[in-house]
C-alpha cells in the first residue's frame, strides 16, 4: 500500500514529510484550515479531500468524525470507495451549542445514507447506532503499544517503525525516564495522573474535588491543553493546590509517555466518546486506572481496572483504597496491559483495516 495521511500543523500547514524511517509508503501532508472551534474540523478535512479527488487520486478514501459525513456523501458522488469513523457522540459535549448539537445530529443522519462504510471505535457507539437508526457499523477501535512493545524497538534502536515514538529526550538533550520526570519535578508513582482537555464532560473538578479529601503526599497531575479563559477552566484552577499541579498540553516527544508509565495511579474521567486514546495508552503503559462508569470506560477496561461513579465519595473512597493496598494496584496494572495486548494492540486495529479496505476494492 501507499497511504497519504492528512494532519493539523497550524504553525506548518502546506507542508509534506515521510512517517519515519525513511519509508517511500506513507506521507503525511499538512493542508491549511479555517481556524475555530465550529470550522476547523470540516474545512480542514474538506481541503485534504478535494486534494485526493483532483489532485493525487487513491483507492480508498477514510473520514474520522461524523461531523465530516457532507464530506463523504462529496467523495460517495465522486466515485470513490469510502470509509467513516464516526468517532464519538459529539452531540453530548458540553462545549457545543443548541446548533451544533443539531448539526451533529444531522450529520449521525446522512452518516447513515452516505453510501459510506461506516466504523465505531466503540460498541457502544455501533450499539447506539443500530437501535437509533437501524444502521449497521463495523466495530474497529483504536489501539495502543504496550511497554514491552516500546522497550523491544528502543532497545533495538528502531526507528523505522512509524508509528513507535523514538527514545525520550528531555528538552535540553538528556534521554531517559528520570531525565523527563525531573524537568517536571516529578519521581515515579509518586503522583496520580489524569490526562484530557478541560472540558465539563471529563469531569477534572469532580476528581479534584475528590482529591482534595484525600490525605496523600502524592500529588494530581493533570495534563491537557485548554482555553484557560474558559469559565469552567477557571473555576477548575481556584480548586488547585500544592497537590494538584496543571501540566498543560505536553507535546515534546516521549514526555507523555513517561508520564504514563511511571504515575501510581490513572484517574479517567471521561463521559462521552467511544475507545478514549488516553485511557487505552495508561493501560498499555501497565497501569492501574480508575475510570469513570460509563458504557464506553466499562467496554474498554472490563475488569482490568476499578470503575468509579459520581455518587457521593465514591471516588475518594476508591482512591483512598488504592493507596492503602499497592498489592491491589500491581494487580490491576497486569491486567490492564494483557487486556491491551489481547484485544487494542495496533497490529491488531491495523489488520481489521486491511481486511476492510481489501474487501472494498
Amino acid at each position: 500500500y501507499q497511504a497519504r495521511s492528512f494532519g493539523s500543523d497550524e504553525s506548518d500547514p502546506y507542508r509534506w514529510e515521510r512517517c519515519g524511517g525513511g519509508s517511500e509508503r506513507i506521507f503525511l501532508f499538512f493542508p491549511p484550515s479555517l481556524p475555530g472551534k465550529s470550522t476547523d474540523t470540516f474545512s480542514h478535512t474538506f481541503l485534504a479531500v478535494l486534494y485526493l479527488l483532483f489532485i493525487r487520486s487513491v483507492d480508498v478514501i477514510l473520514i474520522f468524525n461524523v461531523a465530516n459525513s457532507p464530506i463523504a456523501i462529496l467523495a460517495k458522488l465522486a466515485g470513490k470507495r469510502v470509509m467513516l469513523n464516526t468517532d464519538g457522540l459529539e452531540w453530548k459535549r458540553g462545549k457545543w451549542g443548541p446548533v451544533a448539537r443539531a448539526y451533529f445530529r444531522l450529520c449521525e443522519r446522512l452518516a447513515c445514507v452516505s453510501g459510506a462504510t461506516l466504523i465505531s471505535d466503540s460498541r457502544t457507539i455501533a450499539d447506539y447506532y443500530r437501535r437509533r437508526y437501524g444502521k449497521k457499523t463495523l466495530f474497529i477501535p483504536y489501539g495502543a503499544h504496550t511497554k514491552d512493545e516500546i522497550a523491544s524497538a528502543l532497545s533495538r534502536n528502531d526507528d523505522v517503525t512509524p508509528t513507535l515514538p523514538p527514545p525520550s529526550r528531555g528538552r535540553n538533550g538528556g534521554g531517559g525516564q528520570d531525565d523527563i520526570l525531573k524537568e517536571y519535578s516529578l519521581k515515579k508513582d509518586d503522583y496520580l495522573l489524569v490526562v484530557g482537555r478541560l472540558e465539563p464532560e471529563n469531569n477534572a473538578d469532580l476528581i479534584i474535588e475528590a482529591l482534595r479529601k484525600v490525605s496523600t503526599e502524592k500529588v494530581l497531575v493533570i495534563v491537557g491543553g485548554t482555553n484557560w479563559k474558559n469559565p469552567f477552566v477557571q473555576k477548575i484552577q481556584r480548586l488547585s493546590s500544592s497537590r494538584i499541579r496543571f501540566l498543560g498540553g505536553v507535546y515534546q516527544t516521549g514526555h507523555l509517555r513517561e508520564l504514563y508509565r511511571n504515575c501510581y495511579l490513572y484517574i479517567h474521567g471521561h463521559e462521552v466518546g467511544g475507545t478514549n486514546p488516553a485511557l487505552l495508552q495508561a493501560m498499555g503503559a501497565g497501569r492501574c486506572v480508575l475510570a469513570l462508569d460509563v458504557p464506553f470506560n466499562r467496554e474498554v477496561v472490563e475488569g482490568a481496572g476499578m470503575l468509579f461513579t459520581k455518587k457521593g465519595d465514591d471516588l475518594a473512597e476508591k482512591v483512598r483504597y488504592l493507596l492503602a493496598n499497592p498489592e491491589v494496584v500491581r494487580y490491576y496494572q497486569a491486567l490492564a496491559l494483557e487486556r491491551v495486548k489481547e484485544f487494542y494492540t495496533w497490529e491488531k486495529v491495523v489488520d481489521d483495516y486491511e481486511r476492510l479496505i481489501n474487501n472494498l476494492t
